[in-house]
């Protein structure tokens, strides 16, 4: 198990991640351990699309990845979101690498947000470390999933670096209006009182061990896996997650390498957010030869 923390007595929204504290029970110190019953149950996500109408330019499927995992612009995923909180809410997401990524250390990202029948409804650009992009989630998965996870040395750790691959991701979808309001529907918020108490929001993370997952699309990088993540806010659990990761060779590095994703809310009502990848595609810039 691995546990990730910040709260509001460090700058958790630094993209340098500075202030994130990792606990591995086997150096120094044992966390109490999680409860990863649900995961099963939860299991990945549903397989069944809903009837869509893919935007203008967009077909299902992928394109062959590349050998390199850095993300060149042009590079996009295409999400199916769909919320079960009694409405069904269906959206689909456009996450498309704009600049060359490189020369720089953070590629800006645009992020566009369809209804089911295709229709725009909004877009916005973040910018996002190209190290996150490229080590992607997967890096811890592969630890989890063998049983051989350690921190240390934290510069060289694939733990440290898909956690914060992770967070990267949950910190673009935070930030992204149109998706933001989505995910946080499913959120089991802290109380006033746990907010007062903790002056300010304390959050973590907490993974478990990765199982084998099936490719979400044809062409998808392999081994694609499956990871049970604990979202707790001020120490009470706030979300289950189970996310599907494959490695982030281009353009799968657009989402650091994540392809399925599905919260659920820890209460009674089990409403769940999911996330699943669509098509993945690289298209060269007019003008520019495939090197």
């Amino acid at each position: 198990m691995i546990e990730a923390r910040f709260g509001p007595g460090s700058p958790c929204r630094d993209r340098a991640v500075a202030a994130l504290a990792l606990v591995l029970g086997a150096c120094g110190g044992t966390p109490a351990p999680a409860d990863f019953g649900w995961f099963e149950r939860l299991g990945a996500v549903d397989p069944a699309v809903a009837s869509v109408v893919l935007p203008t330019g967009w077909s299902a499927g992928a394109t062959v990845p590349r050998a390199e995992t850095t993300p060149r612009a042009g590079d996009a995923l295409l999400y199916l979101a769909r919320l079960d909180d009694g409405s069904a809410l269906v959206r689909l997401v456009a996450v498309t690498v704009l600049a060359p990524a490189l020369a720089r250390e953070v590629a800006q990202v645009a992020v566009e947000v369809f209804d089911e029948h295709g229709h725009s409804l909004g877009s916005s650009e973040h910018a996002l470390p190209i190290v996150h992009l490229a080590n992607g989630l997967h890096s811890a998965a592969v630890e989890l999933h063998a049983g051989t996870a350690r921190l240390e040395p934290e510069e060289l750790s694939p733990v440290v670096a898909g956690v914060r691959s992770l967070q990267a991701l949950l910190e673009l979808i935070e930030d992204a209006p149109l998706l933001s309001p989505l995910l946080w529907r499913v959120v089991e918020k802290p109380s006033l009182w746990s907010v007062i108490t903790h002056l300010g929001v304390e959050r973590s993370i907490t993974l478990g061990a990765a199982v084998e997952a099936a490719a979400p699309l044809p062409h998808a990088p392999a081994p694609a896996l499956r990871t049970p993540v604990l979202l707790a806010l001020n120490g009470a659990t706030a979300l289950r997650c189970s996310i599907v990761s494959v490695p982030p060779r281009a353009p799968y590095s657009a989402g650091a390498g994540i392809v399925a994703l599905v919260a659920e809310r820890p209460d009674a009502s089990r409403a769940r957010f999911e996330l699943r990848v669509l098509a993945a595609r690289s298209v060269l810039p007019r003008g520019q030869r495939e090197p």
